[in-house]
């Protein structure tokens, strides 16, 4: 059984420790967050730990991975800290807004040896896969420019992608 802690109790978190409780070999362990009554909230549905200190969390041994998903600014030194600690790291994207800050970050990681992935939501995204299918079918044309747009689920809003002749070359 993989133990996760959990950074990050806000607009995501809840999303991820769903995710987390709903895998067979997956529990969430911690939940760490400043805002201690958000983690106690979220800890509390899956008879999880809440702290505000993400020491005490990555000191558990039992922890296998943390998942980020606190705000941008704060993934460098979280994902550090995970590494340093031999824990497996799930961070949200981006890494850091500072290509010198993320490559100094990436060194910590590969001296750890420990697993590290950056979490691209619409990698998996079935709109963003029959768009991928129709460029590769000819479907479109050359493209010259792609403009996505998307709505996260609380607009209520669907994903989709559409020929637009701003952003896409009708001629071969």
């Amino acid at each position: 059984m993989l133990q996760f802690c959990l950074v990050g109790a806000g607009f995501i978190g809840p999303v991820h420790a769903a995710n987390i409780a709903a895998h067979p070999v997956a529990r969430l362990a911690w939940v760490v967050d400043l805002d201690i009554t958000a983690g106690e909230a979220l800890a509390g549905k899956y008879d999880a730990r809440a702290t505000a200190n993400l020491d005490e969390a990555l000191a558990d041994p039992a922890i296998g991975a943390v998942l980020i998903c606190t705000p941008p600014r704060t993934h460098a030194t979280i994902i550090e800290r995970a590494a340093r600690a031999g824990k497996a790291v799930f961070c949200e994207k981006p890494v850091d807004l500072d290509l010198n800050r993320v490559d100094a970050c990436a060194k910590v990681v590969a001296a750890s040896g420990t697993p590290f992935h950056v979490g691209f939501n619409r990698r998996y995204d079935r709109s963003h896969r029959a768009l991928f299918d129709a460029i590769r079918a000819g479907e479109i044309g050359r493209l010259e420019m792609l403009v996505l747009s998307s709505r996260d689920r609380r607009s209520r809003r669907p994903i989709t992608w559409r020929r637009c002749p701003t952003a896409f070359s009708t001629t071969r």
